[in-house]
């Protein structure tokens, strides 16, 4: 069945690659849109999520530069969305990072300096949608590059993602 510009995949798919996983997942309350840039509709589909939240948006973020996505986040604080993003340390303090104008909006932004390049890119949703792959939050990555985004819709993979965004959080400090 296609999506948008993405494609949704079976639970069956995702059982094939359950064994891989630090921890076992049950397949059975699991579906997963893909998408592919450029112009392939992830932007849509991170803000959509986004939109949708009514409890939390955590996410982290190697390169920020997207506006939509800010616009997204802002909305979200305003419906009372507990959202928090984790930024790279050393991409925030670049003049083309918009970290700076997500503070602005009220989004809490904190920076992640613990390592080497904090490369993360995730959103969890609702403690049960899981946005990752390789698609930075950027214009690019929507227009010009070759990238690619999942959504994911399970519990159990949404609660390790959490559980690791904690701790990437517990070490990051609020961007100034």
């Amino acid at each position: 069945m296609r999506r948008a510009h993405g494609f949704v995949l079976s639970a069956a798919l995702v059982s094939l690659c359950a064994p891989a996983l630090a921890e076992p997942l049950c397949a059975c309350d699991t579906q997963m849109s893909v998408y592919f840039s450029p112009n392939g509709g992830a932007l849509q589909a991170i803000v959509s999520e986004i939109d949708g939240a009514r409890q939390s948006v955590h996410m982290q973020a190697f390169h920020f530069r997207s506006k939509p996505i800010i616009q997204a986040l802002q909305n979200a604080k305003k419906r009372g969305v507990d959202v928090r993003l984790i930024v790279d340390a050393e991409d925030a303090a670049r003049s083309n990072s918009r970290a700076r104008d997500a503070a602005a909006k009220g989004v809490p932004v904190f920076t992640d300096a613990s390592h080497g390049t904090a490369h993360n890119k995730v959103t969890i949703v609702d403690g049960k949608i899981v946005i990752t792959g390789s698609y930075n939050y950027t214009d690019k990555a929507e227009t010009r590059n070759s990238e690619n985004l999942l959504v994911i819709r399970s519990k159990d993979l949404a609660s390790q993602y959490e559980r690791e965004w904690g701790k990437h959080f517990s070490h990051s400090k609020p961007f100034k």
